[in-house]
């Protein structure tokens, strides 16, 4: 099964940082946004479609017991994609620096 992981690329560049002067800038057009967006929704998709149709046994298999299931790597997804839609919050409500 192959899921999607470039959602975290688009949840990492929806914000911008100054190296130089540490300060959060809003780096994207309205256009960027939908694009962005749009990309996010279609990989959330995917997902779903990706394990909509597996079974108990396989959503929980592992080769071994340091391997990763499927319900670990999308237990994973979830909580990681929660982490940065909450830093991105922070971010996005930040002041715009001159």
């Amino acid at each position: 099964m192959k899921l999607p992981f470039i959602i975290f690329g688009f949840i990492l560049t929806l914000v911008s940082c100054d190296q130089q002067n540490q300060n959060y800038s809003r780096a994207w057009t309205p256009e960027d946004k939908k694009f962005l967006l749009t990309h996010l929704d279609s990989s959330h998709q995917l997902v779903i479609e990706s394990i909509n149709d597996i079974s108990q046994d396989q959503w929980n298999w592992k080769s071994d017991s340091n391997q990763w299931s499927v319900a670990l790597i999308v237990e994973h997804l979830i909580t990681h994609d929660e982490l940065f839609f909450r830093e991105l919050q922070v971010l996005t409500s930040l002041p715009q620096m001159s």
